[in-house]
């Protein structure tokens, strides 16, 4: 094992560490996907899909209690950015997913 690999692997170690007191609060995740307009089926299935795996995991993911925000961004990047800009700076999401186009 090189030694850069060895400090990368002790840095995340570390950084992932710090985060374990904070999801005891939970996690609150923004969800931004195509719900209209075209591909929005693509869309609708993966937010269909996230919430049934909250579901059937009566609310948590990985024993973490989980807020999920979901937003349309009719498959505009404009939009999707304008979205991800209010959830990390308003709603203060720690994780984002649901993104299918680029």
């Amino acid at each position: 094992m090189s030694r850069k690999f060895s400090l990368a692997a002790a840095a995340a170690a570390a950084i992932a560490l710090m985060a374990v007191p904070a999801l005891a609060d939970g996690v609150k995740i923004g969800m931004i996907t195509t719900l209209s307009g075209g591909g929005s089926g693509l869309g609708i299935d993966i937010r269909d899909g996230f919430e049934l795996a909250l579901k059937q995991g009566g609310g948590k993911l990985g024993g973490v209690d989980v807020e999920v925000i979901t937003q349309d961004d009719a498959r505009k990047p404009e939009t999707a950015k304008q979205i991800a800009d209010r959830m990390v700076k308003s709603d203060k999401v720690d994780i984002m997913t649901g993104i299918v186009w680029s």
